[in-house]
């Protein structure tokens, strides 16, 4: 989108009233709803993605008290056959308690299949203690000798924020109808609705 250019010094008042940043933008009716741009969007689906927190809003978006910081990076995916996979790395510094490092990937299997979207996902864990070290933009992680690895399904009440997020968006691209009503019935498509409408990452297809 180009901003439009006025010249502050100019004093006609039809030059002010017909220029501004809404100009060329899609607004209202014309912004494509979440699933139609969910339907728009093909398989398979990847993209890559990284969020960086630090202060209240750590434990706000990971659920934790004790840590001040997270760096977390997200690959997330539908692939071809409607398998969904999200795989989150990171890392959580800050605070009293011992830094981490940590992967873990979310998965739910291609129809036919007898789970739900936001029901259970099968998930790989594996994550170690130590210290981050930081310099600049670079984090450098000393590992101690104690972590955990294990395999199980979660509920989608103990996931974190922005792992819901992403899951909800591939839920979408994989099956838009099932995904936004069982979100009604859960009480949360208006709240996940509102936050992708307007978000221009998210799906191959803009508002």
């Amino acid at each position: 989108m180009t901003i439009p250019r006025m010249d502050p010094d100019d004093r006609n008042p039809d030059s002010w009233r017909r220029t501004s940043l809404r100009d060329g933008l899609r607004c209202g009716s014309e912004v494509r709803t979440v699933v139609e741009r969910a339907h728009a969007t093909r398989l398979p689906y990847q993209y890559e993605y990284e969020t960086v927190s630090s202060g209240p809003r750590v434990a706000d978006e990971f659920g934790t008290r004790e840590y001040t910081n997270a760096r977390v990076r997200f690959n997330c995916g539908v692939e071809g056959n409607g398998r969904v996979k999200l795989l989150t790395q990171g890392h959580f510094w800050g605070g009293p308690d011992r830094h981490q490092r940590f992967k873990a990937q979310y998965r739910r299997a291609p129809p036919p299949t007898e789970t739900v979207p936001f029901d259970g996902y099968e998930t790989w864990v594996n994550y170690r203690y130590g210290v981050v070290e930081r310099d600049g933009d670079s984090i450098e992680f000393v590992p101690s000798e104690d972590g955990g690895e294990e395999v199980r399904p979660i509920e989608w009440a103990e996931m974190f924020a922005p792992v819901q997020r992403r899951l909800v968006e591939l839920e979408l691209v994989r099956n838009p109808p099932l995904a936004r009503y069982v979100l009604e019935d859960i009480g949360e498509w208006e709240a996940f609705a509102s936050a992708l409408r307007y978000d221009v990452d998210a799906f191959d297809v803009g508002p």
